[in-house]
C-alpha cells in the first residue's frame, strides 16, 4: 500500500470507501453493542462527516 500523491485520487478513493467505513462501523455498533463515534477530517483540517447522525440519516 502506497500514499497516493494525486488529491483527485485521494478524493475518488474516500468517496468509494466511506459508505464501507459507515457499514462496517454500523455493524459493530449493532453487533457488540458499544457506543462509537467517527470524525472524519477534509485536508483542510475541517470536519468533513460525523457518526452516528450522518449514517442514521443515510443507512
Amino acid at each position: 500500500m502506497e500514499k497516493m500523491e494525486k488529491e483527485s485520487n485521494l478524493n475518488v478513493t474516500f468517496s468509494k470507501r466511506r459508505p464501507c467505513l459507515f457499514k462496517k462501523v454500523s455493524e459493530l455498533y449493532i453487533l457488540c453493542v458499544v457506543e462509537i463515534a467517527i470524525v472524519v477530517f477534509s485536508s483542510s483540517q475541517k470536519a468533513k462527516l460525523l457518526w452516528p447522525s450522518v449514517c442514521r440519516n443515510d443507512c
